[in-house]
């Protein structure tokens, strides 16, 4: 309450309660019992100031950046944004700030989805969406306003999203609710541990308390390693390549002809997800490349970083990579198509994501191969054909470039038979190629398969796709 508030409520008193307070009769106190009760007060307040030490300097609110509302212990209902049964989110959950003195650090533990630190005054490191950072707050309390942390269900909606049955009510109660634990740290060296705990309620707005917390041997989420900082001039870089590789360079790797970056929010999996589609392994590393100057891979299945044998999966427009055990999010950043010296453009090696066709080699050897075709996840407009044409073309080691086979006869006369491609299925055919290209010698080939979305006669879709192997 307000010095003035008080005030103001005592102006309210009935007349005759004042009055009477004033004419109340006062009984004198022998100055002897006032000077021992003065003494047990000196006492009483010195003790429990050295057992219980006032603690102003420690007390922490957290506000809701929006609407400056408090978040107190009671809790409230969250205005700011809601989320449908679709995973459509509007607005932001939860963004809030904390309001305090002297605070020196903050570390931010979130337990099941992702918060982002932004800073307005642009002097601290930033770190996309994580769950485990530190930041430094400082003695300018005129800067915590500007500190903000968003809170992002990112598990949250694509739970809703790729998962076509589920709805809020049918979440599991661990996905439904997340904690976010805050180890505060003074400049005077004092600690306390603080804690938004939100709930997703059934309506699909969201419920939030801010209390003191206590961590226990069950908040493993507290000790995972802080995330790394991202440079602002990446952070904030809108997919922009740099023209010369940095230590600050982001990750990236060329895939089927399209270049992708690591998720600005280092986003993540612990396991595989229905939609995950193998692609193949990172076969080449830019990072020993002395020709390569820009940073930027330019061959299918390179990247920038050590991450050679790394397995691959699209993801939607995406792709993951499973590195130490996560699967890590790389979204698009180029569309541009990688061509050969003959200015073919090459449409997709391995895998024909819009379709879900990934195609690949068994038992290659110098007279012929089987070819193997999954379809899976995705769904084509008609049905998936493929004819009995197929090519070869080799790596030209010396001139960096794929190169056709050449036919050993000149007249060829391809059968006109249609292989169906079935749905969510594998298919596999033999292929023989004596008569064509007789015996292959060592080295890098690709062979080639023209690929329909066949609605009816005249309305059809074409891909080319290729599947790479090795002759040795």
């Amino acid at each position: 309450m307000k010095k003035e508030d008080f005030f103001e409520v005592l102006g309210e008193l009935d007349d005759d309660i004042v009055k009477g307070a004033k004419t109340t009769t006062k009984r004198k106190m022998n100055w002897k019992v006032w000077g021992t009760i003065a003494a047990c007060f000196a006492i009483v307040y010195g003790i429990s100031t050295i057992l219980f030490p006032i603690s102003r300097d420690m007390v922490v609110s957290v506000y809701a950046q929006d609407t400056n509302e408090e978040i107190t212990a009671t809790g409230a209902v969250l205005m700011t944004g809601t989320i449908k049964d679709n995973g459509e989110m509007k607005g932001h959950p939860l963004m809030f700030y904390l309001s305090g003195q002297d605070i020196a650090t903050v570390r931010f533990s979130c337990k099941n989805q992702q918060i982002n630190f932004m800073d307005w005054t642009e002097k601290r490191d930033e770190y996309g969406n994580a769950q485990n950072f530190t930041v430094t707050y400082g003695e300018d309390e005129s800067e915590y306003y500007y500190l903000t942390i968003d809170w992002i269900p990112n598990a949250i909606i694509r739970e809703l999203t790729d998962n076509e049955t589920c709805t809020i009510a049918t979440l599991p109660e661990e996905m439904r609710n997340d904690i976010i634990v805050m180890e505060i740290t003074f400049e005077n060296g004092k600690t306390t541990t603080k804690a938004i705990t939100i709930s997703l309620l059934d309506d699909g707005t969201f419920f939030a308390n801010f209390d003191d917390y206590k961590i226990n041997e069950a908040d493993t989420f507290v000790d995972r390693l802080d995330s790394e900082a991202i440079p602002r001039d990446i952070l904030y870089a809108q997919g922009a390549i740099p023209e010369n590789i940095t230590p600050d360079t982001p990750p990236m790797v060329c895939i089927n002809n399209k270049l992708y970056q690591q998720s600005k929010e280092k986003l993540s999996y612990t396991k595989m997800k229905n939609g995950f589609i193998y692609l193949g392994k990172i076969e080449s590393d830019i990072t020993d490349d002395q020709i390569t100057t820009d940073g930027v891979p330019k061959e299918n299945f390179q990247a920038n970083h050590p991450i050679v044998g790394s397995e691959i999966y699209q993801y939607n427009d995406d792709v993951v990579i499973k590195i130490d055990g996560k699967y890590c999010l790389y979204e698009i950043i180029d569309d541009r198509k990688i061509q050969d010296t003959q200015n073919r453009q090459i449409e997709h090696v391995g895998v024909i994501p819009y379709w879900g066709i990934s195609l690949s080699v068994e038992n290659a050897k110098p007279a012929g191969l089987t070819l193997v075709c999954t379809q899976s996840e995705k769904l084509p407009t008609g049905e998936l054909q493929m004819g009995s044409f197929y090519k070869l073309i080799v790596w030209n080691n010396d001139n960096n470039t794929w190169e056709d086979v050449p036919y050993l006869i000149k007249d060829i006369a391809w059968t006109e038979e249609t292989y169906i491609i079935p749905l969510n299925d594998t298919m596999k055919w033999e292929v023989r190629w004596e008569i064509l290209y007789g015996e292959l010698s060592a080295g890098t080939y690709r062979i080639m398969k023209n690929i329909s979305d066949f609605r009816t006669t005249g309305d059809y879709d074409t891909a080319e796709c290729w599947a790479e192997f090795e002759i040795k």
